[in-house]
């Protein structure tokens, strides 16, 4: 290949839309700030019970903040806004990331086998059915940053960047990435088993139920209704449904559950063998709870992920086919930008946009 012909060095690897396999998704907040803190995100009603128990104390305390959140917030509507009551908020933040990931679901076929919700941050692990993560994902963040905005009444955006999406290519792996998702609170040394998180952490086999209901304010037909002051009649119930992991299909759910946490285990072995050990006692449930919306950890931590959680054995292979479609979709994008429009693009990818002059 010449040196007019080759492609240009990426800063991240081309992504290939595929529904052959399951995808771990990272989504993080700007500034790395709280705004998807427990009392936000969940309205401190977490769908497993023994988290319930540990903030029921916390709930008094937590309201009067919420309750000065929407006062503030109110304060900073637009003229097309709702105005928000406690009780208003309350249900909101309860539904806020479930609702989302229910309708993103319902709205592009989407499989969801785990997704936790720390303040700053979310990790999913998914499988689409119809090539459409980035629709998918666009939905989903969307959804939640109206919210997020409508809530504490910030403007502007609310995630920091793209999101982070690595294929998951084998059974092993599916286990590992879901294990991860679960664990990412002890890992973080918040708390010390993953059903004490007050936030939402979902997966099948985790919690009460593996299909679950979440509200969510219908501004659309808020809009329509020509803005009325009460919003009560606007909440609408979407369900997410949990998946159990492909492998693990048609497995009782007391079984699934011994095998979610025997994957806790070995990727625990799997830190502890790397080095990775945590240092004191967690934080605890009530110092993650009382944090402010706002702020933002001292030092924000950063992992680096390989392009594909499979067999090690396999990741060169998988490079080697990459290097492939990225060099193909890299040729098809120079001729469609020279004004080729019928150039037909590898399954899986996109055109880039054509630029025009003002």
């Amino acid at each position: 290949m010449s040196v007019e012909t080759r492609p240009p060095k990426r800063s991240r690897p081309l992504r290939v839309e595929s529904d052959s396999h399951l995808w771990f998704v990272s989504c993080r907040v700007i500034e790395g700030r709280f705004f998807l803190h427990p009392v936000i995100s969940c309205g401190l009603q977490p769908p497993n019970h023994k988290a319930r128990r540990a903030i029921k104390a916390l709930e008094r305390h937590c309201d009067k903040r919420l309750a000065k959140l929407v006062e503030r917030s109110n304060a900073n509507r637009g003229p097309f806004q709702p105005k928000l009551t406690f009780e208003d908020a309350k249900r909101m933040a309860r539904g806020l990331i479930g609702s989302a990931l229910g309708r993103a679901q319902q709205h592009c076929k989407v499989k969801v086998f785990a997704l936790v919700v720390m303040s700053n941050h979310i990790h999913l692990v998914v499988q689409t059915t119809e090539k459409n993560l980035a629709a998918f994902m666009a939905y989903f963040k969307a959804r939640v940053a109206d919210d997020i905005n409508l809530l504490t009444g910030k403007r502007g955006p609310l995630w920091a960047r793209r999101y982070d999406a690595e294929p998951i290519t084998d059974d092993p792996s599916v286990a590992d990435r879901i294990a991860y998702s679960v664990d990412n609170p002890c890992k973080a040394n918040l708390v010390s088993e993953p059903e004490e998180w007050p936030g939402l952490n979902l997966a099948y086999g985790l919690g009460d139920s593996d299909e679950l209901g979440f509200e969510f304010l219908n501004r659309t037909k808020w809009h329509k209704a020509r803005h009325p002051e009460k919003l009560a009649p606007f909440f609408e119930t979407v369900t997410l449904k949990l998946s159990a992991a492909p492998s693990c299909e048609g497995m009782d759910r007391e079984t699934y559950r011994a095998s979610l946490d025997s994957w806790i285990e070995q990727l625990r072995a799997k830190q502890a063998a790397k080095g990775h050990k945590k240092s004191g006692a967690p934080l605890g449930v009530e110092k993650v709870v009382l944090a402010a919306f706002e702020t933002r950890p001292a030092r924000l931590a950063r992992s680096r992920r390989p392009y594909v959680f499979c067999e090690p054995e396999r990741r060169a292979e998988h490079a080697a086919a990459r290097l492939s479609v990225s060099a193909a979709h890299w040729e098809c994008s120079r001729r469609y930008q020279a004004g080729e429009p019928d150039v037909r693009f590898p399954e899986g990818t996109y055109p880039p946009p054509i630029l025009k002059a003002a």
